[in-house]
């Protein structure tokens, strides 16, 4: 009796059935791996840059002597929606005036909101913009500049100001996913008159 050697067609086709199948599940968990391996980058771009923003802001109002929220808001300039301005007071320099914006911004022909920091120094007159939200390099930006800024408390006592506020990374920017984050926090001046 004669022995064939290699494969029926039935085999093959087996073979092949069950390698495709095996082939289109693991290609499906690789792809959905490497998704959400993106959106975790880009939601940890996004902490990172709030975190800045929220850090910086505490500082600031910790360290003033007076901070005012200029009601209307466009008392703040042109394409500004919200703004709060921070007087403090620097032993070399003076009195320094920061403020903080939320204001429109073109970047290629895209408006998005952003959130500038601006100091003044009374010696030179000098303005420092100092962007905390850089969209043109980072492709993050803000959701609403609706009542970001919020201060309470009375003249003679500490005032507490809230910023409340939502990044957003943007696609097609660097970043192949987007993702938003809510930031929030409270901040009491001291009162060290």
């Amino acid at each position: 009796m004669l022995l064939k050697k290699g494969f029926t067609l039935i085999e093959l086709l087996v073979f092949l059935a069950i390698f495709s199948v095996l082939s289109v599940m693991i290609t499906t968990v690789l792809i959905s791996f490497f998704r959400n391996e993106n959106k975790i980058a880009a939601i940890n771009n996004v902490r990172q840059y709030g975190s800045a923003i929220i850090d910086n802001f505490e500082r600031d109002v910790r360290a003033s002597q007076d901070l005012t929220r200029p009601d209307p808001p466009s008392i703040c300039g042109a394409l500004v929606d919200d703004c709060l301005n921070i007087n403090i007071t620097d032993p070399t320099e003076g009195t320094v005036t920061v403020v903080w914006r939320c204001k429109r911004q073109t970047f290629d022909t895209v408006e998005r909101l952003i959130l500038t920091r601006e100091s003044t120094h009374p010696a030179t007159g000098y303005v420092a913009v100092e962007s905390e939200v850089t969209n043109g390099q980072v492709g993050i930006s803000l959701t609403s500049c609706t009542d970001i800024f919020t201060v309470l408390g009375s003249l003679g006592s500490s005032k507490l100001v809230n910023l409340k506020f939502t990044l957003q990374s943007n696609p097609g920017s660097g970043q192949e996913s987007s993702a938003q984050v809510p930031f929030q926090t409270s901040v009491s001046t001291r009162n060290e008159k």
